[in-house]
C-alpha cells in the first residue's frame, strides 16, 4: 500500500488518491499528485483508519466519501445509544441496529416512582427500517453487544464433564464424600445431586472453626445447577454447574443447628434437598461425625468419622 501525503487544506491523513490526483476525504480537497514531492510523502508517514488502527501495507480500506441519509423512523423517546450487533469487530453483520432510549413516560404502566426504560430493534437491511421488537429495560440503557445465534449455540457447554475436573478439592462420587479437620479448619467434600447433599448430617464442627463446604455438582446433565447456602453464613451462596467443584467458606459464630439447602429449582423433590450441621461450643469434645440421610428411599447411610489431620 503506498503512503499517501496529508491533505494540504486541512491537514487530515484521511485521503485517497484518484488517478493522479489525491482526495481528502474530510474537506473534500483536491490537489495534484504532482504537487507532492516523492520525499515529503514518503517519509515517516503514518496512516490510520477512522479507529484510529495503524494501517500496513496490503491493508485493504473503504473510502465513504458521501454519507446519504436514505431512511429516518421515529423512536421513543430520546436515544441515548446506538447498537449495531458486531459493531465493536472489523466486521460488523450490518443487519440490524438497537436503539437505546431514555424517558419513557406513558409508554408502560408504571409500577413506583421509576419507570422502565425502551429499547428497539430495527432491521436495515433494505431501504426502509422496519421496527421488529419494542421492549422495556431497566437500569439506563448505555450499551450492550449482539452477534449471531449460531456464533454461540455451535460453541455451547451444556456441562463440564466429571472426569475432566481438576480441582483441587474435586468429590467425584458419593463414596468418596468425606469430612477432614485440619486444625481448626474443616473440609467438607461434598456431593449434590437430584435430590440430596453427601453428606447431609455432620457433627463435631466447632464454634470459630473455619468450615470449607467443597461441593462438586454430580449432574451430567444440561441446566441442573444446584445450589448451595448454609443458614447464618454472611458472604455468600453458590450456584454450582453441572460437573463443576465450589468452594463456600462459612465461620460459625455459635453453637446450634444449622440448615443447609439447595437455592436452585432443580426437581420436584428440591425442597427436600437439605441436611443439618450441628455446631458445638468452641473447646468441646464433640468427635467430628458426618452421613447421609437419603430421603429418597428413606435409608439413612452409617455414621463415618471424620478424618483428623
Amino acid at each position: 500500500m503506498s503512503k499517501l501525503p496529508n491533505c494540504p487544506q486541512c491537514n487530515s491523513e484521511y485521503a485517497y488518491e484518484d488517478r493522479n490526483m489525491y482526495i481528502c476525504t474530510e474537506c473534500g480537497h483536491e490537489w495534484s499528485a504532482s504537487e507532492v514531492s516523492d520525499t515529503s510523502a514518503d517519509e515517516g508517514l503514518i496512516v490510520k483508519d477512522s479507529s484510529g488502527n495503524l494501517l500496513q501495507d496490503g491493508d485493504t480500506i473503504s473510502v465513504i466519501k458521501d454519507l446519504k441519509v436514505i431512511d429516518r423512523v421515529p423512536t421513543y423517546y430520546s436515544t441515548g445509544h446506538l447498537m449495531i450487533p458486531g459493531g465493536d469487530s472489523k466486521k460488523p453483520f450490518g443487519k440490524y441496529v438497537v436503539a437505546y432510549n431514555k424517558i419513557t413516560k406513558d409508554r408502560y404502566l408504571p409500577t413506583g416512582p421509576e419507570l422502565a426504560q425502551s429499547a428497539q430493534l430495527f432491521d436495515i437491511t433494505g431501504d426502509k427500517m422496519k421496527l421488529l421488537l419494542d421492549f422495556p429495560t431497566f437500569g439506563e440503557p448505555h450499551y450492550a453487544q449482539a452477534l449471531p445465534a449460531a456464533l454461540i449455540s455451535k460453541n455451547q457447554v451444556k456441562f463440564f464433564k466429571i472426569d475432566d475436573n481438576k480441582h483441587a478439592y474435586v468429590t467425584k462420587g458419593e463414596a468418596e464424600s468425606k469430612v477432614v479437620r485440619e486444625g481448626n479448619k474443616i473440609h467438607v467434600y461434598m456431593t449434590s445431586i437430584r435430590s440430596h447433599f453427601a453428606p447431609d448430617n455432620i457433627e463435631g464442627i466447632k464454634v470459630g472453626d473455619e468450615v470449607y463446604f467443597h461441593v462438586t455438582n454430580l449432574e451430567q446433565d444440561w441446566d441442573v445447577p444446584h445450589g448451595f447456602a448454609i443458614k447464618g453464613n454472611e458472604n455468600a451462596e453458590l450456584l454450582i454447574m453441572p460437573g463443576e467443584t465450589c468452594t463456600l467458606k462459612w465461620v460459625p459464630k455459635k453453637a446450634g443447628m444449622y440448615p443447609m439447602y439447595c437455592t436452585d429449582f432443580c426437581s420436584a423433590l428440591h425442597q427436600e434437598m437439605q441436611g443439618y450441621v450441628r455446631v458445638s461450643p468452641a473447646g468441646s469434645s464433640t468427635p467430628l461425625t458426618y452421613s447421609l440421610n437419603n430421603k429418597k428411599d428413606n435409608a439413612q447411610s452409617p455414621v463415618k468419622q471424620g478424618v483428623t489431620k
